[in-house]
């Protein structure tokens, strides 16, 4: 894969936590510390992964955010969400994956998530998902808290250079069309790449960022790095 001609600066191993994949960040939603090789991926702040098997999971509670958006990842099964500011009532809302949501804690707002899994013996009920948390700008910091979700995700078909064949698709749970918007530009998307195909993914050449490699085996960027299975690398 060739991510619009970038260089690959690291490639880092996950940080595995329990049911937690530590993929960016060093500091736990307490404030504690995780010994994770990426601190920081400005202006990440922080990315986790997980795979829960049962319902009404995690079992933080209504928790404060401020100062920072958040984006859940929804690949798969079903998840219920409530805020402080009234979104899906005092139920909270009910998403189910692929889908997204976006949480704008601007100056402050109380967040509870939590997993439904109706049948724990079938796997297709598990919850997989990927949490990133994002640093926004100062003003950003004063406004309202906001939330956003996006269950209908554009899908994009990816085409070799001579547009002569299909050689991937990138689902995107945030950009590329999709209903999310964002204090300022990002994307976030699933990208399959065809067996032994070579596949161009741009990005803005002011803009950083990385890639979290999920299953199977690829070489990156100009220098053709190679990279395994999110366990692995």
């Amino acid at each position: 894969m060739i991510i619009g001609g970038r260089s690959i600066a690291r490639i880092v191993p996950p940080t595995q936590n329990g049911p937690i994949t530590r993929l960016v960040g060093t500091l736990d939603i307490d404030g504690k510390g995780t010994d994770h090789p990426l601190d920081q991926c400005d202006p990440f702040i922080l990315l986790d992964q997980a795979v829960i098997p049962k319902s009404d999971l995690p079992p933080f509670g209504a928790h404060p955010h401020r100062g920072h958006s958040v984006v859940t990842v929804l690949l798969q099964g079903k998840m219920k969400s409530w805020d402080s500011f009234g979104a899906g009532g005092l139920e909270g809302t009910v998403i189910k994956g692929p889908a997204s949501y976006w949480v704008d804690a601007g100056s402050g707002v109380f967040h509870d998530e939590t997993t439904i899994v109706d049948d724990p013996d079938d796997p297709l009920q598990h919850i997989n998902l990927f949490q990133l948390w994002v640093g926004v700008k100062e003003e950003d910091r004063l406004k309202p808290a906001a939330l956003q979700y996006d269950i209908n995700l554009p899908v994009e078909e990816l085409w070799d250079e001579g547009k002569d064949s299909v050689v991937g698709s990138a689902r995107y749970f945030v950009g590329g069309g999709g209903t999310i918007q964002t204090p300022h530009p990002i994307t976030v998307a699933q990208v399959t790449q065809h067996p032994g195909k070579t596949l161009k993914f741009p990005i803005e050449s002011s803009h950083g960022g990385f890639i979290v490699h999920m299953e199977g085996c690829a070489s990156y960027g100009k220098e053709a790095k190679d990279a395994t299975i999110l366990k692995n690398a």
